[in-house]
């Protein structure tokens, strides 16, 4: 029976050929009911609809020192097993311990609206803290030679009572701040000014800030015919004249500046209208061609930023501002 000889040039052809058909295919965009849809912008809200962020993260403050109090008077000073004679010692390992949780949740950023957002990596982070805040107690104790085995279900009580308050806290309010997000109550207010190409600056800021955000429209100071009407579908607000009085009337908390460094002129007459404003100022950064150090720089998602203005109070300041009112 003969057989088919097929040459190496040929055979070599052929699988160029059938590698080529392959990799156009594969890059063939499939359309899957699977696929997860788009992120839904959020509507601008009135600002007399508006929830105050470091109010916010201030209740939150204010409810974990509460339950950590609360949890801790009940489990040293409830049991009648044995009755208190110094008030003081006690009252000195509650402060301590609510002391050392909440300096721990500050530092592992625990007191942010991002990270209040998911329930179950807050309630995971309280637990830690209270763990490690409770360890320490307990550390202190043996170290003074007070520590006993009597005191193992007092903290264990604390632990878990504690916890269990937090807990409840933080998923009533992962409800509440996924119901304002969407509502776009609870995002900062931004207003970007300049001009240029800055549709690259904007969609990347929806895309990787995670609704942290929400993009009021655009300033922009060039005639109506160099300046479009909107740019990826954010509106063109009006010229510089009018930035003051609309950061004012609708609370706008950041102002991003698009203009080019290199901008000198246009750049000192705009700051010196913006001063004035109790808000952040933000220089965008992206795409720039002046390369700074990474600390000199401040992100939002993953958009670099040069800092300009800061507010007068800082929302940290805010929050424990609120707690002592």
């Amino acid at each position: 029976m003969p057989t088919a000889r097929i040459s190496l040039p040929r055979a070599l052809i052929v699988l160029w050929q059938s590698c080529v058909m392959s990799s156009v295919v594969s890059s063939i965009p499939i359309e899957s009911s699977y696929a997860s849809p788009a992120r839904r912008r959020a509507p601008i809200s009135p600002p007399n609809r508006l929830i105050s962020r470091p109010r916010t993260i201030g209740a939150v403050i204010l409810c974990d020192v509460i339950a950590v109090t609360a949890a801790g008077a009940g489990s040293l000073f409830l049991p009648a097993s044995h009755a208190q004679t110094d008030l003081i010692a006690p009252i000195a390992e509650i402060v301590w311990v609510a002391g050392v949780f909440f300096a721990l949740l500050a530092l592992r950023w625990g007191y942010t609206i991002r990270a209040l957002q998911s329930s179950t990596r807050s309630i995971a982070s309280a637990a830690l803290a209270l763990f490690l805040a409770l360890s320490a107690d307990v550390i202190g104790r043996a170290l003074f030679a007070a520590y006993s085995n009597e005191k193992r279900a007092e903290l264990l009580t604390w632990y878990f009572t504690a916890l269990a308050l937090c807990a409840i806290t933080r998923v009533i309010l992962a409800s509440f701040i996924e119901r304002w997000t969407q509502e776009g109550r609870l995002a900062r207010r931004a207003v970007v000014v300049g001009g240029g190409d800055v549709a690259e600056l904007l969609q990347k800021l929806e895309r990787t800030s995670f609704g942290s955000i929400q993009i009021l429209g655009l300033f922009d100071d060039r005639e109506q015919g160099r300046s479009p009407k909107s740019v990826a579908d954010h509106p063109r607000l009006g010229r510089f004249d009018g930035l003051v009085e609309f950061c004012r009337s609708q609370r706008v908390d950041l102002l991003v500046v698009a203009l080019p460094l290199s901008a000198e002129e246009r750049l000192l007459h705009l700051l010196k209208k913006l001063w004035v404003l109790p808000i952040d100022v933000r220089i965008a950064a992206l795409g720039s061609r002046l390369k700074l150090r990474q600390r000199a720089y401040s992100y939002i998602g993953d958009v670099p930023f040069l800092p300009v203005f800061d507010k007068p109070m800082a929302d940290w300041s805010v929050a424990l501002k609120t707690i002592q009112v």
